[in-house]
């Protein structure tokens, strides 16, 4: 075999090299980049679990000088207006169940995020490798996307039943003047839903493409 020869076998093999070598670095830059996220959500139910006064997002209108109906805050209770919308509702002395329920929506992110992105690192790999259209990506994207969905618009109900059960605990009605915040179809829960159908889309793409391989073969 000529050295022309033996040099062109060996090109194909150092690119797969090559471009596996580059997936594994992308997948361990994104690992990290989600553990220091998850981290900070991490961070935050815990001191929404272990701080003294627990904080509740509200909904309130531009002018609200009574919103709830008129009904007295409980002692201790305070309502700060964030700005002309919102406001904070900071409750002292919960229970450990309401104190966790209000913290673990972001217990919740955190563990999609993380679980999230090692599945994409495994495809990215898989892809680095020269097999993109392992069965195993279209079940990995297929996860993603229920992950998406979980730690987007899934915490956000979860925060938002935490907020109401609160407020039930303090009797006090949500109204047209005062409820929780519900951020399921807000950026963060309508954007999960759209990214989880973008992925659910790329796993049925891998899987055509894993069809398709599988008819060139049988045709070879």
């Amino acid at each position: 075999m000529s050295e022309s020869s033996e040099h062109a076998r060996r090109l194909p093999q150092e690119r797969v090299l090559l471009s596996a070598g580059l997936m594994s670095w992308v997948g361990y830059l994104l690992l990290l980049v989600a553990l220091a996220w998850a981290w900070g959500l991490v961070s935050q139910g815990i001191q929404l679990f272990t701080a003294p006064l627990t904080s509740v997002a509200l909904q309130l209108p531009p002018s609200s000088g009574a919103p709830f109906g008129g009904a007295p805050l409980p002692p201790g209770v305070q309502l700060q207006p964030d700005d002309g919308a919102t406001g904070t509702l900071y409750v002292p002395g919960l229970g450990i169940g309401l104190r966790l329920l209000a913290g673990l929506g972001s217990l919740l992110s955190a563990f999609a995020v993380v679980l999230g992105a090692w599945l994409l690192r495994r495809v990215m790999l898989s892809i680095g490798q020269g097999r993109p259209f392992d069965p195993a990506n279209t079940r990995r994207l297929a996860v993603i996307a229920g992950l998406v969905l979980l730690g987007g618009a899934g915490a956000s109900l979860l925060t938002w039943v935490g907020a109401r059960g609160v407020l039930a605990q303090l009797h006090l009605e949500p109204n047209d003047a005062a409820s929780p915040i519900f951020d399921g179809f807000g950026p963060f829960g309508l954007g999960s839903v759209l990214v989880a159908l973008v992925v659910l889309a790329c796993a049925e793409a891998f899987r055509r493409g894993r069809q398709l391989a599988e008819d060139a073969d049988g045709l070879i």
